[in-house]
């Protein structure tokens, strides 16, 4: 049994409703009790005068269900298969919502019925079931586009390290579906090179620590990031160009994540709109206009190239048989 206890602002959609209404649990959801307590007004309460403070309302959820932590896999494909259950939804385990006749994967679901988005894709929200299968659980953050456009910068969503790199990196900016997607990657990178055995001959731990902690104020005293993780899919830093897993379907997946990702930063930096000067032009001579992937052409566009690189790797693709179980060299050098 898994009990999620939540604070909400009050314009959010309520937890409950999110497994009411736009996810169709397989497991039983018990009725969960909605007491909406006032704010005091006393003196001594903090938050009456001060417009940072942010009031909440306090949710309990309760749900029949009790699985292990993503760490608990067994081998490189049950690690794709968990992540791919929790992008894709499988519709055994954790999303029966008809629509149009087809089955609508658990985060592409939420997106497209309500126009949320999840803004917290991180291991700790990804469980394997007694099945061995994966399940996305904890919707207290997937919030609406519209309120997220409204959200002040101290109210930013994620788990800092599987946040996607220009979210790190521009901390205006509004969290998007392919932010979520970025997540994804961000989780089968770390525990590619946390558990599973690649080529990388830089210690393990310094490796995640770079790619993953990276943060720093801005000049505004913000917490920004992502450069190193912009750097990574830009110009394959810290991995470097003979980077591999030795599983090939998790490498094939790995590859296609990382143009993925290449791919949708290149298309998210916009060209320069200032003309270049006279002299600028005399010293680099006649510059062709840049090409743009058109933005339905990304890999990342939606949720259907995803779920389509995951479904080929994890059904098609031949998995080894006698690899190595899964070794935490997370603080251990190869």
């Amino acid at each position: 049994m898994l009990i999620n206890d939540l604070h909400e602002v009050p314009q959010d959609v309520p937890e409950p409703d999110m497994y009411d209404s736009s996810i169709k649990l397989v497991q039983d959801l018990m009725p969960a009790a909605h007491n909406v307590v006032p704010p005091r007004k006393d003196s001594w309460a903090l938050g009456n005068d001060r417009p940072r403070i942010t009031r909440q309302i306090h949710h309990r959820v309760v749900i029949d269900f009790t699985g292990k932590p993503l760490k608990a896999f067994k081998s490189s494909k049950q690690l794709m298969q968990v992540v791919s259950d929790a992008f894709t939804g499988d519709q055994h385990l954790f999303c029966a919502y008809l629509f149009d006749s087809h089955l609508i994967p658990a985060n592409q679901q939420s997106y497209e019925r309500n126009g949320p988005t999840y803004c917290d894709i991180s291991p700790q929200n990804i469980l394997i079931n007694q099945n061995g299968h994966g399940i996305l659980n904890d919707f207290d953050l997937v919030k609406p586009q519209a309120v997220l456009g409204h959200r002040r910068i101290h109210e930013r969503y994620g788990t800092w390290q599987f946040m996607s790199s220009l979210l790190l990196e521009k901390h205006h900016s509004i969290h998007m579906i392919q932010d979520d997607m970025e997540s994804f990657i961000y989780v089968m990178l770390y525990f590619g090179l946390r558990y599973l055995e690649h080529n990388s001959r830089i210690c393990v731990s310094d490796l995640l620590a770079r790619i993953f902690d990276d943060k720093g104020p801005n000049q505004d005293g913000f917490a920004i990031g992502g450069m190193m993780k912009i750097g990574l899919f830009t110009s394959r830093t810290f991995l470097g160009t003979d980077f591999k897993f030795s599983a090939e379907p998790f490498q094939a997946w790995w590859e296609w994540a990382f143009y993925a990702v290449r791919q949708w930063i290149k298309h998210s930096d916009p060209p320069s709109k200032r003309p270049l000067s006279e002299l600028e032009l005399s010293l680099l001579g006649p510059q062709p206009e840049p090409k743009r992937v058109a933005e339905t052409d990304l890999l990342i566009y939606d949720h259907s190239k995803m779920a389509e690189a995951f479904f080929k790797c994890v059904t098609i693709l031949e998995w080894p048989t006698d690899e190595r179980p899964p070794v935490d060299a997370g603080f251990k050098r190869r």
